[in-house]
């Protein structure tokens, strides 16, 4: 079925869209076989699946758009590379020492993820105002979970050392790859 209005069809020409079927979320997926077959008239079958070409032809991604997720991936990629660092100059330490230093370095880097994300603000001009305030908000957010995501693994270790009860109990890690995950409950 073609979806319209008064001004025209909805993605036609631009997009090359000539029909849109909707379905309600609990619909069987009998009736939405049923209601793409009857959109389709007889036409050729379609590819529907989205690849990266089809997904930029579809959805324009202004530079402004992409300079956040650049400018977080790069933040990220400095803070594991700090963490690698870390890890290779650990080595030199050992017993009460290495505590220490792992507490210390684990203060450090969760001071220097607020010192990112002010870094993240001003460079992309945030005010967190505005229409943008939302998105804005959201991409800050998201910097600050991948961040932390590199200190979860320093957290882990730390706890070793630390009185039990800190929250952390639950936190796993892969041995292979070293991967830290927890399964969350609630929200």
């Amino acid at each position: 079925a073609v979806v319209s209005t008064q001004s025209g069809h909805y993605g036609r020409g631009k997009f090359g869209i000539e029909g849109v079927v909707c379905t309600q979320i609990d619909d069987p997926r009998d009736k939405l076989v049923a209601k793409i077959k009857k959109s389709c008239k007889g036409n050729k079958p379609q590819k529907l699946t989205i690849d990266s070409a089809l997904f930029l032809k579809l959805f324009d991604l202004r530079e402004s758009d992409r300079k956040p997720l650049k400018l977080i991936a790069k933040d990220v990629d400095l803070f594991n590379s700090v963490k690698e660092y870390f890890d290779k100059i650990r080595d030199d330490y050992t017993g009460k020492d290495l505590v220490d230093l792992l507490f210390e370095f684990q203060a450090w880097m969760i001071e220097q993820v607020e010192v990112m994300q002010k870094n993240f603000c001003t460079e992309l001009d945030f005010d967190f105002m505005g229409v943008d305030a939302d998105l804005q908000a959201g991409y800050c957010a998201l910097l600050t979970n991948q961040l932390r995501t590199v200190i979860y693994g320093i957290r882990i270790e730390t706890e070793k050392f630390a009185v039990s009860g800190h929250g952390v109990v639950d936190a796993r890690q892969y041995p292979h790859c070293k991967e830290v995950w927890m399964k969350v409950v609630g929200c």
